[in-house]
This record gives C-alpha cells, structure tokens and sequence, in this order.
C-alpha cells in the first residue's frame, strides 16, 4: 500500500513538471481596429424621377476623376450619354463597376482604398427603389455594422447623409458595387479632359510574331499630337510611329502599320505613347513588354482629368444688370464678347466670395456678342425637365457672378449684388 502512494506521488510530481515547463506563448493577437474614414464625394441632387442611379454613379465619377460640384451638368450629361440616355444604369457600369456583395469588411476596405461604394435597395411596392452611395465610416473601432457606415442619399433637395442601417430601413439590399477600371469616355468630353481608353499592350510575345495596335484617345477639345513607339532598355527608339489628328477622337490602329512588333529579337523593351490636346493636357503612358515565347497581353485606361485656371474681374463681359428683383425671383443679364464657349453659367451666393457661391451651367454656347438672360429661382432646361435653383429668400442680398470657359480657364465678371424684396 505504500509503494502504490509513493508510486501516485512520484508521478503526480512528473506531471506537475512537464505543466511547469510547458512553453506558454506570449504573442499578443491583434484584434482589427476600424478607423473613421470619410471621402469628400461631391454631392450631385437628382434632376428628374428616377435618375438617382445616374445621380450616384455621377457622384462617384466626379470623385474618382478629380472633379467638383462645379462640373455637376458635365458629368451627369456624360453619364447619361454613356447610359444611352436611359434611366437603367447597366450601360455605364459593364466592365467599370464590380459586385462586392453585402460584406461590410470589402466595403470598408474599399473606403479604405479611396472607393467609394454604390449601393441598391429595393421594396416589395417599389417604394424604396433607390440608388446611393456608401462615402464613410464613423462607426466602432472593434467591430463593423451598418449603422457605422455613412450614406451619401441621393435625392432632389440639399446634401443628406444618413447612416447605411437607417437607408436600408424597411427595404432590401440588392447591389454593392465599386468602380474598378475604365474612363466613360463621354465624361471626358463634357468636361474638356484627356482619355486613352482601352489601350492592350503585349507584356509579352513571342519573338517573330506581330501585334495590332489598339487604344482610343478621346479629348474634350482636340488632339494636337501623337507619338505611339517602342524603345530598348537603354532608351533608344527602335520604331514610331506620329500623326497629328486635330480631332476629338484618334484610334491608335491608324499607326498600326507603321509598329514593326515581328521584327524585335528576344529582350525587354518599352512601348510608349506621348499626346496632346488643345487644352494643353498630355498623356505620358509606357510599359515594359518581353519578347520571348509566350503571349501576356494586358489593358489599361488613362483619365486625365479637367483643370481649369480661373481669371476673375475678366473684361469679356459688358452691360452686366438686374432687370428685375422680386422677393423669391431675379433676372440677370450681360453680353458676352465673341466665342465659342464650352461652358456658361453663373455664379450665386449671399458671401460675396466666389468660393462660397453655388455655381450655375448653362451648357456650352456659341456667341457673336450674345444677349444671355438669366431667371434666377425658376431656370429650365428647354425641355422644362428640372429645375436649377431653388427659390431665393424674400429680403435677402445676393451676390452674382457670370462666368464662361475657353481654352481650359475659366473667365469671372465682377462680382456684383442684388437684394430681394420683403413679404
């Protein structure tokens, strides 16, 4: 009996020293941490009923390109055009925008990377059917919910922004979406940028074989020139090829047979493009492609985006007046001096700073000392579709500014002043 208990105690001591000595990791696990990001999408209201969608996509667009509030009708009219001008928004979204699903980590990773997301909802009775856009994160720093996340709600009025568990509220969510590649081209030209559009180039090819040239460039104003060629590693150009359309469009093929890809031996080289446009713009583009044995052909898109120098107290401007004030309407007049203009408005504001003041287009013109009138509160398109501008304040001063756009600047009358009567 008591060789069995020595015989207990001497392996119970055995255990207690292998549980002593077992190693105890002291790793620290990282639990996720979850920032506040939110991104400064411009806010685009809708137009007519039912064209949140291209509202939203217009909103991302803007951003992605680099544009403000300020381009609003440009870009609206470039997603429309690129939408066929239909309301459905299948068309300017195939091979731009991709499906992430309702996984709130790939939509905060998406922020994250500078994207913002488009987001569907829709209702049994079609009553919430709607198109927006996911543009923050606000929510905890341990874990991800929809009511962390931040809605950029597109509608006719002023900017709202309301959390995603809020927006989703009685309806179901359908698509998630982020904009992966692609330039809609008809952006580009409303907003007088620079696009290469489509632009396949072999990373690699096998040694003897041939290549068709491809790519699109597409300008807001015109392409002054091109240069599409092929240097070795050192920098030397082997062929090239130049052309110099004076045109809004220019396809590469045309320099397709001037580009001797069969004749280059087994090495790595650059393929190269250099362009221009009338506003000055250039695209710079290259990419190292090997010729060896196998094919590895690659796509890319280039958006040059639209920047515009502002010249204020411009004297293309004359006969600048109010021709009548009411307490919620205005009328505004000047002649501009003559031009081909891709854009006109004016600005409107109670600060007299240009920066605070809502900038109005009226679309592109053509004018030999044209009389340009304005109704400020009840401005139409000529289809009377939308209206620009909400009513004015009864008793309030306004300040006003005309503005036109040539050659990529953009020309500001003096800023003068109106006030509206009292009820």
């Amino acid at each position: 009996m008591r060789k069995i208990q020595k015989r207990i105690v001497t392996i119970m001591m055995v255990l207690l020293t292998l549980v002593v000595n077992i190693p105890i990791s002291t790793e620290k696990v990282e639990a996720a941490t979850y920032t506040g990001i939110k991104l400064n999408v411009p806010y685009y209201p809708q137009k007519v009923s039912g064209d949140c969608g291209i509202s939203s996509i217009s909103m991302i667009e803007a951003y992605t390109l680099g544009f403000g509030e300020s381009q609003y009708d440009a870009v609206y009219a470039g997603v429309l055009e690129a939408n066929g001008g239909g309301m459905s928004i299948s068309a300017a979204t195939s091979g731009k925008y991709q499906e992430i699903g309702y996984d709130l980590s790939a939509i905060y990773n998406s922020l994250v990377n500078n994207k913002p997301v488009l987001i569907y909802r829709t209702s049994s009775d079609g009553s919430k059917n709607h198109w927006s856009v996911i543009i923050g994160y606000n929510g905890s720093s341990t874990s991800l919910s929809k009511s962390g996340f931040i809605v950029l709600n597109t509608n006719h009025g002023g900017r709202s922004e309301v959390n995603l568990e809020t927006w989703l509220s009685g309806a179901t969510w359908r698509h998630c979406e982020v904009r992966t590649t692609g330039c809609i081209s008809s952006i580009t030209e409303n907003v007088t940028g620079f696009t290469l559009e489509h632009m396949y180039y072999p990373a690699s090819k096998p040694q003897g074989s041939s290549y068709g040239v491809s790519g699109l460039l597409i300008s807001g104003g015109t392409i002054t020139s091109v240069e599409l060629g092929v240097k070795n590693s050192s920098g030397r150009i082997l062929f090239s090829a130049t052309a110099t359309p004076n045109r809004k469009y220019y396809t590469l093929f045309e320099l397709d047979p001037q580009m001797t890809f069969s004749k280059l031996s087994a090495g790595n080289y650059v393929y190269y493009l250099n362009a221009t446009d009338s506003f000055g713009k250039t695209i710079n583009w290259s990419r190292n492609i090997t010729v060896g044995s196998s094919w590895n052909v690659q796509m890319d898109n280039v958006c040059i985006p639209y920047t515009s120098s502002i010249v204020q107290n411009s004297n293309k401007f004359s006969n600048i007046r109010v021709e009548y004030v009411t307490d919620t309407t205005a009328k505004i007049c000047t002649e501009f001096t003559q031009g081909t203009y891709p854009d006109c408005g004016f600005y409107l504001g109670t600060s007299p700073s240009l920066s605070n003041m809502k900038k109005v287009s009226e679309g592109p013109t053509v004018t030999n000392a044209k009389y340009n009138s304005y109704r400020l509160g009840e401005i139409y398109t000529d289809t009377n579709s939308y209206k620009w501008w909400n009513p004015l304040t009864p008793g309030t001063k306004y300040y006003y500014a005309f503005y036109i756009t040539s050659g990529g600047t953009t020309y500001v009358s003096a800023i003068n002043s109106f006030t509206t009567t009292a009820h």
